[in-house]
């Protein structure tokens, strides 16, 4: 039952972030939040300045697809093998893109108006560590 329940908990995880790349990696809606904040239409916006901003919220987004498949298929490997390295690599691998995404999207939200998804990417963090503590009580048993 343990399992399942971190099963459930880390693939929900996962499929938040998976949902959170697929936006920024194919939608154009965030692009043209950025360029109200700065006064800019994006059809007025300098070819350099749109490739920019493409480049960035792509490499966002591939970076959240690319954390939720890496998730997705070691928490499917722990449930087969249940390898004792492998909770910690959910972790840790996740962290990488939470942390500098969380600070990317603090410093977006003290100096813009935007409003960034910090509780959602928060939120499937939160169902990363939850995942976590019970794949180390099925190792504890």
């Amino acid at each position: 039952m343990i399992l399942i329940l971190a099963n459930i908990s880390t693939l929900i995880a996962a499929l938040i972030f998976f949902a959170f790349g697929i936006i920024y990696f194919y939608k154009s809606k965030s692009l043209k939040n950025h360029c109200n904040t700065i006064q800019n239409k994006l059809e007025d916006a300098n070819i350099e300045s749109r490739i920019l901003l493409f480049a960035l919220m792509r490499g966002a987004g591939g970076g959240a697809i690319g954390i939720a498949v890496l998730t997705c298929w070691l928490q499917l490997q722990y449930s087969k093998h249940a390898e004792p390295w492998e909770p910690l690599a959910i972790v840790i691998a996740n962290l990488l893109f939470y942390l500098p995404s969380l600070n990317a999207m603090l410093l977006v939200k003290s100096n813009t108006k935007i409003k960034p998804p910090v509780f959602i990417l928060s939120l499937a963090m939160l169902f990363i560590i939850i995942g976590y503590v019970l794949n180390i009580k099925i190792i504890n048993q």
